[in-house]
């Protein structure tokens, strides 16, 4: 609950450039924000007029420097949207609510 994003966005094309993050899964607000990382979102294609990034890069990311290592790389193949059944948002009897 309390990581921050920051999206920068084509200001001609409106599709998002980059995303910056920090995760405080299992850290302090403090202690995330000294490492920071960021995607970078590349190659956008068209899928039933929407457009979706399938080539991403991760990075170590400076508030006043932007990206600064590159971390790694992902690209992402045969999407598609899927029509799923009512069921498949149904919660599991067995399901476990963490608090």
């Amino acid at each position: 609950p309390d990581d921050w994003y920051i999206a920068y966005v084509d200001t001609e094309t409106h599709l998002m450039r980059c995303s910056a993050y920090i995760v405080t899964a299992s850290n302090t607000v403090l202690e995330a924000e000294e490492d920071p990382h960021a995607i970078r979102y590349d190659h956008y294609t068209s899928l039933s007029g929407v457009p979706i990034a399938d080539e991403w890069s991760f990075w170590s990311w400076k508030t006043d420097k932007g990206l600064t290592e590159q971390l790694g790389e992902a690209s992402l193949s045969n999407i598609r949207f899927l029509s799923p059944e009512q069921e498949a948002f149904n919660i599991p009897s067995d399901a476990v609510e963490l608090k």
